[in-house]
């Protein structure tokens, strides 16, 4: 018998998620769905363009990609074009392997200024992001303020 799964995102997480039920053996027809007309989620649009070792996990989500038992559906957005309920009906599982989507203001004094971007945004440009490609960021000042710790906040420092 088939398992019928559908992965909501094709980042980090969905991948892992299919290569450990191709690893579990046959069974599976895996749907991999992205509201990105492309594959690969944050290792595509998160990580920094210097930092080609750690895109290189992508070469084995290709490999899994690539296999008989799963298909990748780009450009589909759950809640847009399907929903978590139409998704349930048609699976025998839906595993959502989808991290925030929504930037997230600064609630600080001047947190809402011109030049202020929130990580997700700026990331999603300097990585070519569709929806970023018009952020059009301050990139002429003498200084610049960068608050967090995080791998996206050292990139863009």
């Amino acid at each position: 018998m088939t398992v019928s799964v559908a992965i909501v995102g094709s980042g980090p997480a969905g991948f892992y998620t299919a290569q450990a039920l191709l690893d579990r053996g046959g069974g599976y027809a895996i749907d991999i769905i992205e509201a990105q007309p492309v594959p690969f989620g944050l290792i595509r649009f998160g990580v920094a363009p210097d930092h080609q070792t750690t895109k290189n996990v992508m070469k084995r989500f290709h490999k899994t990609a690539l296999c008989e038992q799963v298909r990748f559906f780009g450009n589909v957005e759950v809640g847009r074009d399907v929903s978590v309920d139409e998704l349930r009906h048609a699976y025998d599982a839906v595993v959502l392997a989808i991290g925030a989507s929504d930037e997230r203001g600064l609630a600080i004094p001047g947190g809402d200024l011109p030049g202020v971007y929130p990580s997700v945004a700026f990331a999603g440009w300097y990585n070519a992001q569709p929806q970023y490609r018009d952020l059009d960021p301050l990139l002429d000042r003498q200084a610049v303020a960068v608050i967090g710790v995080g791998n996206v906040a050292f990139d863009v420092a």
